[in-house]
């Protein structure tokens, strides 16, 4: 098929489908693996690029907790004598509501957060002006199906394959850990799933779709066809070509914006970082987060510092799910980088596996995701130091006081940039109506996610 063909085709296509962009962060975020490996250059042969495999790490500061919390057994901290007794069933009677008393909610008067523990879901102002996680996941399954049509009439319907609905990735939920009554009976691997320790674990953050070809990252032909229908599904969700796109205020931004979640406010050091953090984020979250810190303590636990996450420790075994052969591995490339970047002023460059007695193939693994965290200790234990975790967070409103945080710096933000909103607002509407068509037109069974604002 030549170019000339294909872009006869594409405007077919476009005639027979309704014409929407996507906000493509969480896309970036879905497939962040594969871009990042783009970005960074790896390939195969005889060098290898290696930037380690550190979990970063929160550890929290601020003022001990005020007023005493009645605290629940607490563990011996013995491990489980019998490695079976890990998936132990839980009694009968273990799950069910929950008997603590929860923090008060805060007014829904569309300046504070909206938790709903029974939903797990928190509404914030913003949600009134751009689409929330469940909504943009319709879009962007709407913008990858558009993609995979349009690689299959170029040819690679052999590659791509379009399989259903994507998933909510709503990073406000990804650092709260558990906190909802149903997170006690899911247990810590919920917590995983929702980027706990970051989204490159195996299975977690991933796109249900595949829009990947080979060679979708070079300047050759399938590189050329991969952005030309990443473009054109894009323009007919948004039905703006990509400089009328560009031209809009959603597109063009703002000077200034919110930070991080009110939860990721701290470095590995504890301590807020300016240049991205609001000032009543950074001046509060840390003493929120420092007295879940130190109820948990008292129920008999403590905070895991290399989660990302208000997490306890001693949940799940991070490196689990390696092989000693990889941990050997890794262990050798840590060592040998660092050696690396004290010899140059700490530029880490390519380098050959050979260096350190591997081959390629032999580190292959690093640059796929990594495998997910194991649960240790058994079930009866993980659910005593998961109900501690989440009455400390319902009886002190960890989860209310941050995200009202959040609420705060948004409801300024939106009131300093009224242009650049009611842009959001109309474009994000748009690619919502547009994706609910193009996908129910393809029999796609879309889920009832209300309209935007």
């Amino acid at each position: 098929m030549t170019d000339e063909q294909l872009v006869e085709r594409m405007r077919s296509l476009a005639e027979a489908a309704p014409a929407i962009s996507v906000d493509r962060e969480k896309v970036l975020a879905a497939g962040r693996r594969r871009r990042t490996l783009r970005a960074a250059g790896v390939t195969g042969g005889v060098g290898v690029l290696c930037t380690g495999l550190v979990v970063g790490a929160l550890a929290w500061a601020g003022p001990l907790l005020e007023g005493p919390v009645e605290p629940l057994p607490a563990s011996s901290g013995e491990p489980t004598a019998d490695p079976s007794e890990a998936d132990d069933p839980l009694p009968d009677d273990a799950s069910g509501p929950q008997s603590w008393d929860v923090h008060p909610p805060s007014p829904d008067d569309g300046e504070h957060a909206v938790v709903d523990y029974e939903a797990g879901t928190i509404w914030l102002p913003m949600d009134d002006w751009a689409a929330d996680p469940e909504q943009q996941a319709v879009i962007d399954t709407a913008e990858r199906y558009l993609h995979i049509e349009c690689l299959t009439e170029a040819g690679y319907g052999d590659e791509v394959e379009f399989v259903g609905m994507e998933e909510p990735l709503g990073f406000r939920y990804r650092g709260l850990g558990l906190w909802t009554d149903a997170d006690v009976d899911a247990g810590y691997q919920a917590a995983v799933d929702r980027g706990a320790y970051w989204f490159d674990i195996d299975g977690v953050g991933e796109p249900v779709n595949d829009v990947s070809i080979e060679g979708d990252n070079g300047f050759g032909q399938p590189g050329e066809d991969w952005g030309r229908c990443s473009e054109w599904a894009t323009e007919q969700l948004s039905g703006l070509t990509e400089a009328e796109r560009l031209a809009t205020a959603q597109a063009q931004g703002t000077e200034s914006g919110t930070g991080d979640y009110a939860v990721d406010v701290l470095t590995p050091r504890g301590v807020p970082d300016p240049a991205f953090d609001d000032p009543q984020v950074a001046a509060h979250g840390p003493a929120i987060i420092e007295e879940w810190d130190e109820c948990l303590v008292a129920e008999g636990g403590r905070p895991d510092r290399e989660a990302q996450a208000l997490t306890p420790d001693g949940v799940l075994d991070l490196m689990g799910g390696y092989t000693a052969e990889q941990l050997e591995i890794m262990e050798s490339v840590w060592a040998h980088e660092r050696a690396i970047i004290e010899e140059n002023d700490g530029a880490l460059g390519r380098w050959d596996p050979a260096e350190i007695g591997y081959t390629a193939e032999d580190l292959t693994f690093l640059d796929e995701p990594r495998p997910r965290p194991v649960s240790v200790g058994g079930a009866v234990e993980e659910r005593r130091i998961a109900e501690a975790d989440v009455r400390c967070k319902q009886e002190l409103g960890i989860v209310q006081r941050l995200a009202d945080l959040d609420a705060a710096a948004q409801v300024k933000y939106i009131a300093d940039n009224p242009e650049y909103f009611a842009s959001r607002k109309e474009y994000d509407s748009t690619m919502l109506a547009r994706a609910v068509e193009v996908l129910t037109d393809a029999g796609v069974d879309v889920p009832d996610v209300g309209e935007i604002g």
